[in-house]
């Protein structure tokens, strides 16, 4: 048998059986699994296209699989993350209590967006939120490791969350809720084990625009923060409590400003790293770190 790997940066010119990436050329051979990509290096948060062809030996045709992608990872911690911060609660939080509610507004016209990529952890756990939509199917996301050392975060194509009909077109609201989960649970592993005690979302949204150039929107000092919201006790063995489903409409269209401002802290020297998960609906984007 034979088959060949094309990988490209656009469907067009997979669709036209041509990369301007990588080809495998074909190969003749029957060693069909764990073929690894021999092309040139590539870039933190590149995205490129590929598909597969096999060659059928009894009518000499090559038959194609449909196109898919794949999008690097963060490859440098350091300073891929841009102007990106863990926020928190400098005060008044309390454990076991209320989970606080991250959020910005920001502008964005959507006839402008080619592709947005969200970057996103916790110390702790979070949900992100899109103009009123909960983005993904994890659960207690990021996870568990041990926050001293390593950090794990996830990323998200959220395109269609930007350009749907949860906005106005222009007008855009990103939350993020952020619990103790393993990071800093009374009954947890990291109870007062790693420094700072209240939960902290880090996030980095990377959006592509038709030209080709780049804007960003990340966790800083300009989030505003929720301090009653409708999540309490969000820990890996004490369960998550709604207690205000209405609440959730937080992340969409216009809000007052809460008093209580958040606090930004530096970015830690434990390593990020990407969080490899097969294909969901959720879109999660498995890649490389």
């Amino acid at each position: 048998m034979a088959y060949q790997i094309l990988v490209a940066t656009s469907t067009n010119l997979l669709n036209a059986n041509g990369s301007d990436i990588w080809s495998s050329g074909q190969i003749y051979s029957d060693k069909t699994i764990h073929v690894e990509y021999g092309g040139p290096s590539l870039a933190s948060g590149q995205r490129l296209w590929w598909k597969v062809g096999s060659l059928d030996l009894y009518t000499g045709l090559w038959k194609w699989s449909t196109n898919a992608f794949f999008q690097m990872g963060l490859l440098d911690p350091a300073n891929d993350w841009g102007a990106a911060k863990w926020i928190g609660q400098s005060s008044s939080y309390s454990p076991n209590g209320v989970c606080p509610m991250y959020r910005k507004a920001f502008f964005q016209p959507t006839n402008q967006i080619k592709q947005a990529t969200a970057y996103i952890s916790a110390k702790g756990v979070y949900e992100l939120w899109i103009n009123g939509k909960r983005i993904g199917q994890n659960i207690l996301a990021p996870e568990w490791t041990d926050y001293r050392t390593t950090i794990q975060y996830q990323t998200l194509d959220v395109t269609t969350n930007l350009v749907s009909a949860g906005s106005d077109g222009s007008n855009h609201v990103v939350g993020a809720i952020a619990g103790e989960g393993w990071f800093s649970g009374s009954s947890q592993i990291g109870n007062l084990a790693y420094g700072n005690p209240f939960p902290q979302p880090l996030l980095r949204i990377v959006i592509v625009n038709s030209d080709n150039s780049v804007s960003n929107v990340v966790t800083d000092t300009s989030w505003n923060c929720f301090t009653d919201g409708p999540f309490a006790r969000p820990q890996s063995s004490m369960g998550k409590h709604t207690t205000r489903p209405s609440k959730l409409r937080w992340s969409i269209g216009q809000s007052r400003r809460i008093a209580e401002p958040e606090h930004t802290l530096p970015l830690p020297s434990q390593r990020r790293t990407s969080q490899h998960r097969r294909w969901s609906r959720s879109r999660t984007i498995r890649s490389r770190s």
